[in-house]
């Protein structure tokens, strides 16, 4: 008697459905043009993103504000935009990326 191994391997359903599986066409991921669609607070629409210089994004990100303890509202700022810095450094940007951070604590 065959192993069960040996008698998966010549189940012709088994074999059918895998030749189905390798003769499918592969997506044509290179003929299709990627488009980065951002929403514009100013026209209220989805646009598709173009920098004012080709090839190059600059972003001001106004940090944190540090009067009270920390929360996760901090962290959702900086993670949020950083994660945009490193998609459009990812798409072939070439980013300008500037923080802040405000110290209310400062006895001038």
């Amino acid at each position: 008697m065959a192993s069960r191994e040996t008698m998966v391997r010549m189940d012709p359903s088994k074999q059918e459905t895998n030749q189905k599986k390798a003769s499918k066409p592969m997506a044509k991921k290179e003929t299709q043009e990627f488009q980065f669609v951002v929403y514009n607070t100013m026209t209220q629409q989805k646009e598709v993103f173009k920098p004012k210089n080709p090839g190059k994004v600059s972003m001001y990100v106004c940090g944190v504000t540090a009067y009270d303890f920390s929360h996760l509202g901090h962290a959702r700022a900086a993670v949020s935009f950083d994660v945009l810095y490193r998609y459009l450094k990812h798409l072939g940007y070439e980013v300008t990326y500037v923080r802040n951070f405000t110290d209310v604590d400062d006895k001038v």
